[in-house]
Formats: structure tokens, C-alpha cells, sequence
């Protein structure tokens, strides 16, 4: 019979994965929702189209009181165009797109450049002259609303991951708590890097969420398409060098553990504080822990993360810490393999 409290510790994991994947299908069903909109409004702008000259019927601008005091300026367009003989009119300025907007200076602009009166070229779909639009192609607000969306699908990529993750480990342990093992003679190298590559996500999703207080403080959601150009290139270039220096580093070894069966030595892994090679006999290793780390949250709340650490005896006594994890499961499984591989006990 399972002790009381495995049996707590398996219940409260079941609690806590069936709360993830629940927020995670409520998350993922309202981002995907947000997300259909504004890819299906990229599209139609980006739609090869027909023109056909307009003439505007009414252009305004509309101040409304939004909350806290603050303004809104709506911009409206009615306009009348031919099309085979067929005189057909609408009101939309582009697709995707709200045209209520705090900078009032876009407003006036866009409104400026369509008098009444004014002949300005329309862009309609040839199979359906009803489907037109006055803007066409890729605007600033269109990458500025994908910005806006990236953090809210970077969260739900990582709930994805994590729960995919999650039920692997539960329904087919790897064996060594899933951690990479390279067998290369006389070496066995366990990959522990610190950081993974993959970190340069979160990293983008920061500077997506950066980016988009000022851009819609100073531009109400209507930026210019070349400053939003160099915003993502930004982006892109900070993941990618993220990504490429992590992914260097771990391809060059120095935060593998190097069991060498030639020398009988061990090398610990340049993480955790380690700055130069540390090189230990194995014959000096005591014991393969699984040591508990609390980490104090807001509000005094405790995370308990589970360290593999080695216990070395000695000249060279200390003890080692080689990864640090939130789930103790995989802990203790790498924790297992490592005593098996060392021939050593608790």
C-alpha cells in the first residue's frame, strides 16, 4: 500500500493537471479565437485585387468620451464606386481593423487624405465587387495587433508544452528522468544545461509586451508599418541570438557531467555557479542526493524545487548540484540511474 504521503503528493499532481489543462483549453480557445480574426483580416489585405475609381460620399472623425476621461477619435468613410456597370458603395476602410483610435492625429490625417468629393482608387475582389476596401496590403496596425497577440500565445504554446510534457512523463517515463545522455567512449556525457535554448521565447514574449505599451500609448493601435518592421526585426533578432548562443554553449559540453570510465573521474558541469572545470576522482563520491531548494514567492508563498546533487568525501569534500527541477518524479528517476551508473548508494 502507498504511504499517505505519496498518495497526498499523487493527488494534489492530479489536482494541479487536471486546473492546467482546464485554464489551458479556456485560454487556448479565446487566443485562438483572437487569433482567426486577425490572421483572416492579414489575409483579405494581403488579397490579390482589382481597382476601380471611388468617390467619397462622407468622411468624419468622431470624438468619443472612453473610460477615465480619455478620447477616442472614429474614424468613418462612405464612398460609391463602379464596377461592369454596377454602382455598388460601403464603408470599409480596411479589414481586421478598428478605426476608434486614441492618436487623433491618424484620425485628422486619414480623413484629411479623403475628402468628400475626392476621386481615391478601390480595390475589390473580381469574383465578388461587394468585397472591397479603400487600404490595401500590409499595415502597421495589422503587425502591431500580432504583437499584440504574441504574449497570449506564447502563454499558450508554453500550457501546451508543459501539459504534452506532463502527460509523456505519467503515461511513459523516460528512463533518467528524460535528461539527454551521450555515450561516447571512454565518456558517458549527461547533458544538464541550466537554461534551455528555448528560453529565447519568453525572452521575445517580454519584449513583445514592452513594446506594445508605447507603440499604443503614443500611436492608438495605428503605427507606422516601418517603425513595426523594425520592431519584430528587433525581436527576432534578440530570440534568435538568445537561441544561438544557449545552443552553442550546450553543443560545446561545458554544462555536460563527464563520467570518464578511462581516468575514473568526474567533471562537473560549468552551471550552478561553477566558472572554471572542476575535475573529482569517482572513487571520492559518497552519496547521489536528491536535495529539496524553497523558493520564496510573492506574498511568502513557497515553490519546492528537487536538486540531483553528488556528495563528494576527502580532499576535495563538497557537495555538487547538477539541475534543479520542479518535479520531483524526474529528480529522483535521474537520481537512480546516476547511483546505478556510480555504483554508489544514498
Amino acid at each position: 500500500m502507498l504511504a499517505r504521503p505519496m498518495l497526498k503528493r499523487l493527488e494534489m499532481k492530479a489536482l494541479a493537471a487536471i486546473i492546467l489543462i482546464g485554464f489551458g483549453l479556456l485560454w487556448s480557445s479565446m487566443t485562438l479565437m483572437l487569433d482567426s480574426k486577425v490572421f483572416a483580416g492579414i489575409a483579405k489585405q494581403l488579397r490579390s485585387r482589382s481597382t476601380t475609381p471611388a468617390q467619397v460620399l462622407e468622411c468624419k472623425v468622431t470624438a468619443k468620451s472612453g473610460r477615465r476621461g480619455s478620447q477616442n477619435y472614429e474614424f468613418k468613410i462612405r464612398y460609391r464606386y463602379t464596377v461592369d456597370d454596377k454602382v455598388f458603395e460601403s464603408d470599409r476602410y480596411r479589414y481586421g481593423s478598428s478605426f476608434s483610435s486614441s492618436d487623433s492625429r491618424w484620425a485628422q490625417v486619414t480623413a484629411a487624405t479623403h475628402r468628400v468629393g475626392s476621386e481615391i482608387p478601390a480595390f475589390y475582389n473580381p469574383n465578388d465587387p461587394t468585397d472591397v476596401v479603400l487600404s490595401a496590403g500590409l499595415g502597421g496596425e495589422d503587425l502591431f495587433f500580432l504583437l499584440f497577440m504574441t504574449p497570449f500565445n506564447m502563454v499558450m504554446l508554453g500550457i501546451a508544452y508543459a501539459t504534452v510534457v506532463s502527460l509523456r512523463n505519467w503515461l511513459s517515463p523516460k528512463p533518467a528522468g528524460g535528461v539527454k545522455i551521450l555515450r561516447r567512449p571512454p565518456q558517458l556525457r549527461v547533458r544538464l544545461p541550466k537554461t534551455s535554448p528555448w528560453a529565447a521565447l519568453p525572452l521575445m514574449t517580454a519584449l513583445a509586451f514592452l513594446a506594445i505599451i508605447p507603440v499604443a500609448f503614443i500611436f492608438g493601435g495605428h503605427p507606422p508599418l516601418g517603425m513595426m518592421e523594425m520592431i519584430w526585426l528587433f525581436l527576432f533578432a534578440a530570440g534568435g541570438a538568445v537561441f544561438a548562443q544557449r545552443w552553442i554553449r550546450i553543443r560545446s559540453g561545458a554544462e555536460d557531467l563527464v563520467i570518464d570510465e578511462a581516468s575514473s573521474r568526474i567533471s562537473l558541469p560549468l552551471t550552478w555557479g561553477r566558472k572554471e572545470p572542476v575535475t573529482l576522482p569517482r572513487s571520492d563520491l559518497q552519496a547521489v542526493t536528491v536535495e529539496s531548494v524553497v523558493r520564496t514567492r510573492n506574498q511568502g508563498r513557497c515553490i519546492y524545487n528537487f536538486a540531483p546533487t553528488l556528495h563528494f568525501q576527502g580532499q576535495h569534500a563538497c557537495e555538487a548540484k547538477l539541475a534543479e527541477w520542479p518535479d520531483e518524479t524526474r529528480a529522483t528517476a535521474f537520481v537512480e540511474w546516476l547511483r546505478k551508473q556510480m555504483n554508489v548508494g544514498i
